[in-house]
């Protein structure tokens, strides 16, 4: 979704974003499944079920296997996630002060002005300051799994929203990629749906139940 929150940048987004989108989720699935099945073929399975790495003093797998030492891997770790959290406080900001100008949550208000050079400066500190409340918990782990329902309530509302106005046809809803079709978006909210359960049932009726409030917070306005 990194894309669609910066789709105001680009000269075409209607083109653009779905090409990247599949160029992106391609490339990541080759290298994601590359990379099991390296460790499936070299790693006693004993040791990828170490979850720490306590067998081997507490050292990344990966880096044991790297070339020519473990530091290629542990600097390639870093610029990694420090790469992912500069897009997040990129693309979070803008995506914060487009819901602020809509005036949907009144409270959020202040979040809508720009800075003289048109950046959302006051977003980005709210955003900032919500990642650091995240950190200073000690244990992202505990955080990991809620968050990851929120993104999957976000993908699976996109599908139900594209799946609701393909069979209502919406006049204002003319999508252009040609290989879309609406059962494709069902699957896409069944399979979200199905994964927040599998994963963790408790968190995802936490998720779920957050997402009520706020709606209802939002009809009552």
């Amino acid at each position: 979704m990194a894309g669609s929150n910066r789709s105001g940048d680009l000269a075409d987004a209607q083109k653009s974003i779905p090409i990247g989108t599949i160029c992106a989720i391609l490339t990541t699935s080759i290298v994601y499944l590359s990379c099991v099945l390296l460790f499936a073929g070299t790693v006693d399975n004993l040791l990828l079920r170490d979850k720490f790495g306590q067998s081997i003093g507490g050292k990344l797998v990966v880096a044991n296997m790297a070339w020519p030492n473990q530091w290629v891997i542990l600097i390639g770790s870093f610029l990694s996630t420090l790469g992912a959290g500069l897009q997040s406080l990129t693309g979070a900001p803008r995506l914060l002060q487009a819901i602020a100008r809509d005036s949907i949550i009144p409270f959020l208000s202040p979040f809508s002005v720009s800075s003289s050079r048109g950046e959302p400066t006051r977003a980005l500190i709210l955003t900032v300051c919500i990642c650091q409340c995240g950190i200073l918990l000690g244990n992202v782990d505990h955080l990991a799994p809620l968050l990851s329902m929120f993104f999957l309530m976000c993908y699976g509302f996109v599908n139900l929203a594209c799946f609701l106005q393909t069979i209502l046809r919406t006049p204002n809803w003319r999508p252009r990629f040609k290989y879309y079709h609406w059962s494709l978006s069902l699957i896409g909210l069944a399979l979200c749906i199905s994964v927040m359960f599998m994963t963790s049932w408790y968190f995802a009726l936490i998720a779920m139940g957050m997402a009520v409030l706020i709606y209802k917070y939002i009809e009552y306005r």
